[in-house]
């Protein structure tokens, strides 16, 4: 008697991500990082705070990557309208700004992660520590003070 047996495959599941950045060379860094990662779907780009509210609120990507120094409404501002429309938004900063007091400002509006720029060797570590609900400090950051 032939008996057949299920095989079961893992499931591998793509997250969405929404990148943030009015420069288009980084927003280049950023796909260039993720291109071969078959976990990570950039579903949007934007370059200016008002478009990051308006595609978080469209898309409800898994993972905002969000520049803090956006023209026209910072990163800041932008990050406070899209986790009062949604509390469960997992946004990331990504600045070049690593003073501590920025660091810790940011931290406290309910992001999940800060990641410098000159650190982006991380990136992919951070997006998957934020999307499990994790939180992420950039190493450059944590060797500085505590957060």
């Amino acid at each position: 008697m032939l008996t057949r047996t299920r095989m079961r495959c893992p499931i591998a599941m793509t997250l969405t991500v929404l990148v943030v950045d009015d420069h288009e060379v980084w927003r280049g860094h950023v796909r260039a990082a993720l291109k071969d990662d078959r976990r990570w779907s950039i579903v949007a780009e934007a370059s200016n705070g008002y478009e990051a509210i308006e595609k978080a609120a469209a898309l409800r990507p898994d993972v905002i990557l969000l520049d803090i120094g956006l023209p026209t409404l910072s990163g800041i501002e932008a990050a406070l309208q899209i986790l009062s429309d949604n509390p469960q938004a997992r946004i990331m900063f990504m600045s070049a700004n690593g003073s501590p007091a920025m660091v810790e400002a940011a931290m406290r509006l309910g992001v999940r992660g800060y990641l410098l720029k000159s650190d982006v060797h991380q990136l992919v570590a951070a997006m998957d520590a934020i999307s499990q609900g994790e939180a992420f400090i950039s190493e450059g950051l944590t060797q500085r003070s505590d957060f």
